[in-house]
């Protein structure tokens, strides 16, 4: 009675091993898992991202994003400055050449005050001069940056926007530079301080070349807009500077942040292909495994043949 209760507990066992092959399962659970770790890193492989989808790294995802945000904005705001600095040089290329004329102005001045020209050579000086004169004015008018014009009365201040966030701007002055700002108007014109002010209530007479002390006066007037150019320039010259250090920091800082997003959304290679190989190692050991598990039912039947 004995051996026959212990046959019947012995079959029993075997019953429930080949209705519920527990081995079998657990390969392919383990499998499963395998398989899965195994397609998640040959995605990251063959696109180069570990971060694929927001359940990949929820944190990551959205440390990411920010980062993104922050790039883009330091990537316009380089190209801000670039344009700032391409106005800025505008500005001062014009200012340069107005330099020049004022320059052949003084030279003029200079020959004007020798008592050997006659009063006829001071005409033709004086045509030339009011050639010149008109030019400072018409380069005033003319010197521009797209289609915003830069040295007359139209603009007092530009204000650039030179980072990411909404704080990061920058402002330069400008000041109009035509004969009148710059005392060598040929007509009598309001009169103007070393910074460029207007002067209420005081006027300066027009220039004029015609006699050797009015050249004098000319020689002195011509003088003191050359010192306000250069003044002028210098300003410019210190802004534009500024505006270069900016861009090299905000260079510096997108080289930063894209490191930065680099180490968290793009896949490390070595790492990768390690992860791949041993999950396709322990896939084809789980073949193996799951194999071997399904045929454990067909060795328990041959006991009971």
């Amino acid at each position: 009675m004995k051996g026959v209760n212990q046959n019947i507990i012995f079959f029993g066992i075997i019953i429930m091993i080949i209705a519920t092959n527990r081995q079998a399962l657990l390969a392919n659970n383990a499998l499963w898992h395998r398989d899965k770790d195994i397609t998640k890193a040959s995605t990251s492989l063959s696109i180069g991202k570990k971060i694929n989808k927001t359940g990949d790294d929820p944190t990551g995802m959205a440390v990411s994003n920010k980062m993104r945000l922050e790039l883009r904005g330091l990537e316009m705001a380089d190209n801000n400055v670039n344009d700032a600095i391409s106005l800025i040089q505008t500005a001062e290329g014009s200012i340069d050449e107005m330099a020049n004329i004022v320059q052949r102005m003084r030279e003029l001045a200079v020959q004007s005050s020798n008592a050997t020209l006659t009063e006829n050579d001071r005409a033709i000086i004086q045509k030339e001069i009011e050639q010149l004169s008109q030019e400072l004015d018409a380069m005033a008018e003319k010197s521009e940056f797209n289609k915003k014009k830069l040295l007359n009365n139209d603009y007092t201040e530009f204000t650039f926007h030179t980072g990411s966030d909404y704080r990061d701007k920058f402002s330069v002055s400008f000041k109009p530079i035509t004969t009148d700002v710059l005392g060598l108007s040929l007509q009598e014109a309001p009169k103007y301080d070393n910074n460029g002010e207007l002067m209420e209530g005081e006027q300066v007479p027009g220039l004029s070349y015609a006699t050797a002390e009015a050249s004098q006066d000319a020689l002195g007037r011509c003088d003191d807009a050359l010192s306000r150019l250069n003044v002028y320039r210098a300003n410019l010259g210190a802004a534009a500077n500024r505006l270069e250090n900016t861009g090299n920091t905000l260079t510096v800082a997108q080289e930063n942040t894209k490191v930065a997003l680099s180490r968290v959304v793009d896949t490390d290679m070595a790492e990768g292909m390690s992860e791949y190989t041993k999950n396709n190692v322990l896939i084809q050991a789980g073949i193996s495994m799951l194999s071997q598990a399904n045929q454990r039912p067909n060795q328990l039947l041959s006991l009971l043949q």
